[in-house]
């Protein structure tokens, strides 16, 4: 894979599981997966009033706020409030209440099933860096503001605004001007209880 460019142009456009929304689908793996059986997905979505979240039984989510002021995730027995750029990893076998506030927001969804992949902590890139990658993982990109340049040992990939990538080897991300990355790293391997 080394590094695996996915425009935004690419994404595809489709309803949300539970039919009250729709979703860009950025990508699944394994290939031949689909969006009721995968590995990994990661998408992005706009949330534009309050409505419970599609559940995927046996999958991890970080969730990020790319667009809008604030997000309320109500579990029932808890409550988690999001605010833009600050990653949130939760069961996505539970059906939580979103409410955007004061009006739509955008998230970037990147989905792990807990029987091959280990969601590590998502973090956002605003300077240039080298990144490493371990073996066995992968690490999402996805541009939420501005242009970056990645950078590996046989290749070079722009990201334009809203363009993700998978990367498997260490790389430098050179972000330009005032840009933006987010960066969420995934270890193959069963999440142990």
């Amino acid at each position: 894979m080394s590094i695996r460019h996915l425009p935004a142009s690419d994404y595809v456009t489709l309803p949300w599981k539970n039919g009250t929304g729709s979703t860009d689908e950025v990508c699944l793996l394994p290939e031949e997966a689909t969006r009721d059986a995968f590995e990994v997905r990661v998408s992005r979505a706009t949330i534009a009033e309050p409505g419970l979240f599609s559940a995927f039984a046996g999958v991890e989510r970080t969730i990020t706020m790319i667009e809008g002021a604030a997000l309320s995730l109500d579990f029932g027995t808890h409550k988690a409030e999001l605010a833009p750029l600050q990653p949130y990893t939760f069961d996505s076998g539970l059906t939580p209440l979103g409410n955007p506030t004061p009006g739509p927001v955008r998230v970037l969804n990147v989905m792990a099933a807990r029987n091959a992949w280990k969601l590590g902590p998502a973090r956002i890139l605003t300077r240039s860096e080298h990144i490493e990658t371990a073996q066995k993982e992968v690490i999402v990109l996805f541009a939420v503001r501005g242009a970056c340049e990645i950078a590996g040992s046989s290749q070079m990939v722009r990201l334009q605004e809203g363009d993700s990538a998978l990367l498997d080897e260490p790389a430098f991300v050179g972000l330009l001007a005032d840009a933006a990355v987010l960066a969420v790293p995934l270890k193959r391997g069963q999440v142990r209880d």
